[in-house]
């Protein structure tokens, strides 16, 4: 049907999936996000991206899996306590999980964007680079990733997704693209300097 393709592939050979009654077939799987509950427990943990995983769009895998390797070599290889190191693979849990969820939300809305129009898909995307600049440099500033892997704990900028998710909505109700690039623009002002 698609002669570009046809030629393309002529030579290639199906690896997999295997033979399906004999013929062989293309196939595809469902979305393949996940997220386990807890991330850690008594003397283990999970990165990030084995506890949970959402969607390629942004490309967070590879960073966020660094951010636990981090956070693993300081949590093993501090001198404390049991009870203490007990406390703080019970926060890496939490902090993991949340972050996870935090993922999700920032693709979601550029999901949600991108079938509007290119330019609400831009606005929204915005949130993930304000998330993502602002914690690199406060990674590189200080060592530490306070707000949590990209902003996941900041108040102020989940109070500006919350506010996206809802103008989003509202997409739906004739309100332009535009109107949504230049009230995002006013909202991550106080990142976007």
């Amino acid at each position: 049907d698609f002669p570009t393709v046809a030629c393309l592939l002529r030579n290639a050979s199906l690896v997999a999936p295997k033979d399906i009654h004999g013929h062989p077939r293309m196939a595809w799987i469902p979305r393949v996000s996940r997220l386990w509950n807890q991330a850690a427990g008594t003397n283990w943990l999970m990165l990030p991206t084995t506890a949970g995983i959402v969607d390629p769009l942004h490309s967070t895998g590879i960073a966020h899996s660094l951010s636990g390797v981090l956070r693993a070599a300081n949590i093993f290889t501090c001198n404390v306590s049991d009870s203490r190191r007990s406390e703080l693979l019970a926060q890496y849990s939490v902090d993991v999980v949340d972050e996870v969820r935090w993922i999700d939300q920032l693709v979601a809305n550029c999901y949600v964007a991108a079938s509007h129009s290119f330019e609400a898909f831009v606005a929204a995307s915005s949130l993930y680079f304000i998330a993502a600049i602002h914690c690199e440099r406060l990674m590189a500033a200080t060592g530490e990733m306070r707000d949590g892997f990209l902003m996941a704990r900041s108040a102020k900028l989940q109070r500006v997704m919350h506010d996206t998710t809802l103008t989003l909505d509202q997409l739906r109700n004739n309100v332009k693209s535009q109107d949504l690039s230049k009230w995002m623009r006013l909202q991550i002002k106080p990142w976007n300097d």
